[in-house]
């Protein structure tokens, strides 16, 4: 019933509705008069939404108080009652106006008052000590510290407040905003922002060695101590041949009469000692061989581990020098 008999106001009213262009050079007074005209019949059939687009371009092209009457209106039935509010109160409040204007102003106001929602967004002392620099936002708009605690017209539906100051946690605050109610939203003090973690710095890379001894060093050693070895058993086998070769000419000189049990004796003793001589010899050669071999073949230097640190990883590397 409200909503049919508002829309009858409406119908009765857009018919006295006229402009008052301003005293000021209009950007575009023919468009601005054409969009006004399109807006009072859309408003008078009660089709807001197509209504309001029009009005309020044709207020700002040249604004009137005829139009920002119609304006009020068209909010009014579209159901932006803070937004109406606040353009009934400029006819309302101007003593230079219509009088028929400021009346259906007052009247319009006095219908919306009962069921306009209301919101009050308090900032305590103890929330602004925790913040100095705290910044208040009603819908993504900065509200200024003038308006904290005042209670100001808006429109139903869901609203946003928040919060925030640098190096502080962001508070927000959604809201459900119901016709004809007020609401106190009261803003708790900012909890302090978690530190970041701190930057890790690029590591130079680190040149160590093992713990373990020289390869190069133990190489060589290895090879003198073989050579050394095997001369001695070349100077063994030497020692051994020297004498197979005169127990050998000891024997003959026995055996020129006849070969006794002594020099038959004498002649197996060279030539054990020659068989042993032939083994040492051979033995301390390819002992000396060998020695030489991993002496030459012996790294000059020990083996280095390098770790590295990278953006793709962590690992660690071997040189080696020959």
């Amino acid at each position: 019933m409200r909503s049919i008999a508002f829309t009858s106001f409406v119908a009765l009213g857009v018919l006295t509705l006229t402009r008052v262009a301003s005293a000021e050079p209009a950007r575009d007074a023919a468009l601005a008069e054409t969009l006004f005209q399109e807006g009072k019949v859309l408003l008078a059939k009660g089709a807001f939404a197509e209504a309001c687009p029009k009005l309020a371009e044709s207020q700002r092209l040249d604004p009137g108080d005829g139009t920002l009457l119609a304006l009020g209106v068209c909010h009014e039935g579209e159901g932006k009652l803070a937004l109406a509010w606040s353009e009934l109160s400029i006819i309302a409040a101007k003593t230079d106006a219509r009088a028929d204007r400021v009346q259906k102003a007052k009247e319009r106001l006095a219908a919306i008052e009962p069921r306009l929602a209301r919101i009050a967004i308090v900032v305590p002392e103890k929330t602004l000590s925790s913040a100095p620099n705290i910044e208040v936002l009603r819908d993504g708009a900065p509200l200024a510290s003038a308006a904290w605690g005042t209670s100001a017209p808006i429109d139903p539906g869901t609203h946003v407040v928040e919060a925030k100051a640098t190096g502080k946690k962001t508070v927000r605050i959604e809201l459900k905003i119901t016709a004809g109610r007020s609401t106190e939203v009261v803003l708790p003090p900012l909890a302090d922002e978690a530190p970041p973690p701190p930057k890790s710095e690029p590591q130079a890379p680190i040149m160590t060695t093992t713990n373990e001894a020289p390869r190069g060093g133990a190489m060589r050693a290895s090879g003198l101590a073989l050579g050394l070895l095997g001369l001695a058993s070349m100077g063994v086998g030497v020692w051994f041949g020297v004498h197979a070769f005169r127990w050998s000419d000891e024997a003959k000189l026995s055996c020129a009469n006849g070969c006794s049990d002594e020099a038959l004796a004498k002649n197996q003793e060279a030539k054990d000692a020659a068989r042993v001589s032939n083994i040492a010899i051979g033995a301390g050669a390819g002992a000396v061989a060998a020695g030489a071999l991993l002496y030459l073949l012996a790294p000059k230097k020990a083996p280095l581990v390098t770790p590295y640190v990278e953006s793709a990883g962590a690992g660690a590397a071997m040189r080696t020098t020959f």
